[in-house]
């Protein structure tokens, strides 16, 4: 048998199972549930919901951060100052950009992992590998020629040949 008590204005209910047949409505700054586990059968969370103003308005940002303990939480968010998504490890208080949205100016992409690793092919679709602060282009075929090989180009280097299959014939000639 439930069992309903109030104290200071406070209601608390006390039941092993309740259903709510309907929609709830709570009012109110913070809504808190306690459980282990919340399955949610939605498909999707709307964050920020009643937002009036153009985009996220006040601390800019909207997400998810886990409680992770002793050590510094994580966070999931969107960035209304820079219209990316980041995600970060401690806290909040440094963050990774994951994807920008449409029409953004794209300034850079992986940018702080140092040994990324693919664990599969890479298809550039037809585009180049480039290190623009040094103006190097790595290039898997030749528009000039038509020659399927890897080509470089950088300020001194007009699409010098690496690795070409008329090289590879050279070379296959001299060590024999």
């Amino acid at each position: 048998m439930p069992a309903v008590k109030k104290v200071n204005d406070h209601y608390y209910i006390t039941s092993p199972e309740v259903t709510i047949t309907g929609n709830l409505t709570v009012s109110g700054a913070q809504a808190s549930v306690t459980s282990t586990d919340s399955v949610i059968t939605d498909r999707q969370i709307v964050l920020n919901n009643g937002e009036t103003g153009a985009g996220i308005t006040g601390q800019l940002t909207s997400g998810i951060e886990v409680e992770r303990g002793s050590v510094s939480n994580a966070l999931l968010v969107f960035d209304e100052s820079d219209d990316r998504w980041k995600v970060s490890y401690d806290g909040g208080s440094t963050y990774l950009f994951l994807v920008q949205s449409a029409g953004a100016v794209v300034t850079n992409d992986v940018v702080d992992d140092t040994t990324p690793q693919l664990g599969g092919d890479l298809d550039i679709n037809g585009f180049n590998i480039q290190n623009v602060i040094d103006n190097v282009i790595l290039s898997l075929d030749n528009e000039s020629t038509g020659e399927s090989g890897v080509y470089i180009t950088n300020d001194t280097v007009t699409t010098a040949e690496l690795i070409t299959t008329n090289k590879a014939k050279k070379f296959a000639y001299v060590l024999g």
